[in-house]
């Protein structure tokens, strides 16, 4: 009947021979457990310890917690135990020859590159590329994720901060090591999941059976105590939220009354840059897929033309999260975000101070590099930006020239390096314990599959009458009720479902918000009062704002919502309507009117 299945658990694939299960290996090393204590060091080890963690003015810590270690301290020891566990116990290949396909999960790129170091000392019989970094850090990251992924080629083993969480397909994976804690749920399991492939033939001639998990860090443990983790709220990448300025950046020049050539010229190269980054996304990919819809139809100058409020809501929400790092500059990156924030703070007719001061503190970093030919170049730009009104009098083309002339320039800023330590402290390993899946009390996330389900089925299927209804802003009766709860509470899900995930929302509320209104309908809706009020270019701007809100979000029952931009960019309320009040009360009544609409009316 068109509804789709939306969970399918690791069990369940496991048993339909899709998916192969886990082993975990859980180990734990005394000093990432317990910390470092000062009284229990060899006399040898104290002095080192002496010389490494004694402060300025003669002070020494008698313990450092070992929540440290790894990300400012960083022991060789414990380093040696782990890997040795790895190579002694992980699943092998080749007649037992060497270590199967293994990712070694660090908790940064300086973390990475120590574990390497101490690998090289530990085994320096095996080649150079037996094992390698593969993170954003390195060049030719993709190249050698292309060896990883190739059974036949090395590396063996990759040691990866992120880049190889999610998303990577490797069916020759045999071992992971979780050398790093994981907070997120949903994360922890995409990362488990980097092992689940199947590979026929892999082990001397027999299918890949399992894979183990080596935990070092107790996250098994952690999501046992806390079974939905902690999940970063609101995070956005930096290639998303770049996207998304460049965006709402087209959509306010767009507004912008008697555009010059040179404002012409900025949303061009704006709107290229933009549709370039949609073209490049990878069709094959599965997030990318999802989205389809989007990604053809934003691909084309002519749809940049007129973007209204729903354009820049399904650019940023639907195509923003797929955009990656191409640039890998992130420093002139960065820039880029800090140059269009003051752009659009320009466009806005507000100010900046934070921005300001930023952009600030990077020209003064610039001028202490004065002996660097590229900085060179620019001195006397520079010197103008810092010693003259340029900054105060500044515009959009302005910033835009600021961006261009000086964003290369940014990776020469030395950043604040953490301190970092590294240690030779004797380890020990104080527990290694093998369990299968079943022993593990820790379940995949379950998906929100009532959700999901209902609002995919819902912007599938517009055309049910009710649904129909709701868009188009026609009056509800209570056949039109019926039908929703028969389908809200029977066909997609149960009354209980709904509750728990939408509390007491009316079904024509929720519905509604789902699906948005038919611009046509809202037009009308408001026909009278662009057609025949002769409302001034500034209310007709508000009133469209209004009917924009409207297409995407269903209902306008928050009021506040109209203090804020875009609603705001011509004047608040009170000011577009102050000598036209009678008028802004009708409107009002036409708000109150489509949302009485999504309910019976007794």
């Amino acid at each position: 009947d068109g509804v789709p299945t939306y969970n399918y658990d690791l069990q369940q694939a496991v048993d339909d021979h899709f998916l192969v299960p886990y082993r975990v290996v859980d180990c734990k090393l005394k000093l990432m457990q317990e910390g470092i204590r000062y009284e229990e060091l060899t006399d040898e080890e104290k002095r080192a310890y002496e010389d490494t963690f004694t402060d300025e003015e003669g002070n020494l810590p008698q313990f450092i917690d070992g929540a440290a270690l790894n990300q400012r301290i960083f022991n060789k020891d414990t380093i040696k135990k782990a890997l040795s566990v790895l190579m002694t116990d992980g699943i092998r290949i080749r007649y037992n020859s060497t270590i199967g396909k293994t990712i070694i999960f660090a908790r940064s790129h300086a973390h990475a590159e120590v574990i390497l170091k101490v690998w090289k000392e530990m085994y320096p019989e095996l080649s150079d590329d037996y094992c390698t970094v593969i993170d954003n850090y390195i060049e030719y990251a993709q190249q050698a994720l292309d060896d990883f992924s190739d059974e036949k080629k090395l590396p063996q083993v990759a040691i990866s901060v992120d880049m190889l969480d999610t998303g990577v397909d490797v069916p020759s994976i045999l071992n992971l090591v979780f050398f790093k804690p994981v907070l997120s749920r949903a994360k922890f399991w995409q990362m488990i999941g980097r092992g689940t492939r199947t590979c026929p033939k892999l082990l001397d001639g027999e299918d890949k059976k399992e894979f183990y998990i080596f935990d070092l860090c107790g996250n098994f443990d952690f999501f046992q105590e806390n079974p939905n983790g902690i999940e970063a709220s609101g995070v956005v990448s930096l290639a998303q939220g770049v996207f998304s300025l460049e965006v709402e950046l087209i959509f306010r020049l767009q507004e912008l009354d008697q555009q010059t050539i040179e404002l012409q010229d900025v949303r061009n190269e704006l709107v290229a840059k933009v549709i370039s980054k949609i073209r490049a996304l990878p069709r094959d990919h599965f997030a990318v897929q999802m989205q389809l819809q989007y990604v053809d139809a934003f691909q084309e100058k002519n749809r940049f033309t007129a973007l209204d409020y729903e354009d820049v809501e399904n650019l940023q929400k639907h195509l923003g999260p797929l955009m990656q790092n191409e640039d890998k500059d992130f420093n002139a990156v960065r820039f880029d975000a800090l140059l269009y924030q003051l752009e659009l703070a320009s466009v806005e007719g507000k100010a900046y101070p934070r921005g300001m001061t930023d952009l600030r503190k990077k020209l003064e970093a610039l001028t202490h590099l004065g002996t660097i030919p590229a900085v060179q170049l620019k001195k006397e730009f520079i010197t103008s930006l810092l010693h003259t009104d340029y900054l105060q009098k500044a515009g959009i083309s302005q910033w835009e020239r600021i961006r261009k002339e000086l964003r290369d320039l940014m990776k020469l800023i030395p950043r604040g390096k953490s301190i970092t330590y590294e240690t030779d402290f004797t380890d020990t390993l104080v527990q290694i314990k093998e369990t299968g899946p079943d022993d593990v009390p820790v379940a995949p996330p379950v998906l929100e599959s009532y959700k999901k389900k209902v609002e995919f089925y819902l912007k599938q299927h517009e055309d049910i009458p009710v649904i129909r209804k709701l868009r188009n802003n026609e009056p509800m009766q209570k056949v039109d009720m019926d039908d929703l709860e028969d389908l809200l509470w029977n066909r997609l899900g149960t009354e209980e479902q709904y509750h728990n995930e939408y509390q007491n929302q009316p079904l024509g509320e929720f519905v509604r918000s789902v699906v948005g209104m038919d611009k046509e309908a809202l037009n009308q809706a408001f026909a009278k009062y662009i057609d025949q009020e002769n409302l001034n270019e500034n209310q007709i701007y508000f009133l469209k704002q209004v009917i924009d809100y409207l297409s995407v979000n269903g209902m306008l029952k928050d009021n506040s919502i109209l203090l804020k931009s875009p609603f705001t960019d011509r004047g608040p309320v009170n000011v577009l309507f102050g000598q036209d009040m009678d008028v802004w009360l009708q409107i009002r009544k036409v708000l109150e009117g489509i949302n009485q609409n999504v309910r019976v009316l007794q």
